[in-house]
Parts: C-alpha cells; sequence; structure tokens
C-alpha cells in the first residue's frame, strides 16, 4: 500500500509494526504473509524482534508447537522475549513441558528475574500441580529471586477481617475455610464452558 501511494518503501520498523497488530489482533495468515514478504519481497532480514512476534501471535493461537518449531529454526539467538512470549502462551494454554523449556531457556538468560518463574509457578497452579508450585517457589528463594514485597489481602469473616501475606503463616484455621471456597469455585468454574 505505501508503495502504491508513492510514499516510503516499507522497512523492518514497518513489518515490526504489522506483525505487532497481527499479533494483537489474532491475524496468523496475514502475519505469516508479512514475514515471508519482508524476506522475499523486500530482501528484509528479520530480526529477533519480528521472530518474538511471530512467536506471540502463534501463542496466543494456541499453535504451542509451530511457535516452537520457529523459535527451533531462527537464524539468530532467541532473546528473552522470545521465550517470555512462549512461556505466556504456555501459561495460557496448559502447555507444561513448553513451559519448563521456556522457563530454563530464561533463566539462563535473566537469571535474576522472578516473573518467569511466578508464571510457572502460576503454569503449576492451573493444571493443580501443587507439589510443582511448591518446588518452584522453594527455587525462587534458593535463587534469591522474586517479588521484592510480598503481597497482602483481607477477608472478612464474620464481624472480623483478616490480613494476610502472600507467603505468610497459613496455620490460622479461616485459611483452611479460604482453601475450602477456592476449591469449590474452582470446581464451579471447571464445570462451566469457557473458550
Amino acid at each position: 500500500e505505501m508503495e502504491r501511494e508513492g510514499s516510503a518503501r516499507p522497512n523492518a520498523v514497518t513489518f515490526l509494526a504489522l506483525l505487532c497488530a497481527c499479533s494483537h489482533a489474532g491475524m496468523l495468515d496475514e502475519a505469516l504473509g508479512f514475514f515471508d514478504a519482508m524476506q522475499s519481497k523486500y530482501d528484509i532480514n528479520p530480526g529477533v524482534e519480528h521472530y518474538g512476534c511471530l512467536v506471540d501471535i502463534l501463542g496466543r493461537l494456541g499453535r504451542i508447537e509451530h511457535a516452537r518449531k520457529v523459535i527451533d529454526e531462527m537464524p539468530v539467538r532467541p532473546d528473552a522475549r522470545v521465550w517470555g512470549a512462549l512461556l505466556s502462551a504456555c501459561r495460557t494454554r496448559g502447555d507444561i513441558p513448553a513451559a519448563v523449556t521456556a522457563i530454563e531457556r530464561l533463566v539462563e538468560l535473566e537469571p535474576g528475574d522472578g516473573g518467569n518463574y511466578v508464571i510457572l509457578s502460576n503454569t503449576y497452579a492451573a493444571a493443580r500441580r501443587w507439589d510443582d508450585v511448591a518446588r518452584t517457589r522453594r527455587e525462587m528463594r534458593r535463587r534469591g529471586v522474586g517479588k521484592r514485597a510480598p503481597g497482602c489481602s483481607a477477608i472478612e469473616v464474620g464481624d472480623e477481617v483478616r490480613e494476610f501475606v502472600a507467603g505468610g503463616d497459613w496455620s490460622d484455621p479461616v485459611f483452611g475455610v479460604m482453601g475450602g471456597v477456592l476449591d469449590h469455585l474452582a470446581r464451579d468454574f471447571d464445570l462451566m464452558s469457557y473458550p
């Protein structure tokens, strides 16, 4: 379109914007077309950021294996953004084996980033793999990564407001009641068919 109008010839930044827009709109066929055109028609070598957008859109659409294939065949070394896009998709789709692969690569690239471990832990939690959640949290503590300040929440039980800190003392009986309520809600949500 730009060339037809006589304005500028598209460059790497133009294609990055197009790929990002396609990713957010879920337009895989268009993204693949732009990705191909940037190489075949415009002789622009995709950078890691272009591959990151491609992995992101594939992941958003649940095409985890295709995203892994793109990563494996990249002519440039995948960076944390590429692996992070895969990890986020794995969290959304519940693909634990691919999530573990992504976190291993992310730990190599960003050993001090606790956010990656949090996503892995949440992936395990969504699959109700509580032993793996606990193991991941222990690994975070061992490596000294994680949130700087723990989250604080409050819940009203009867006429009493109870405050608690994430990762704090769970020996209070009210937490057993809360866990039961949360399990009940989780079962109810599982019975509903959400896309």
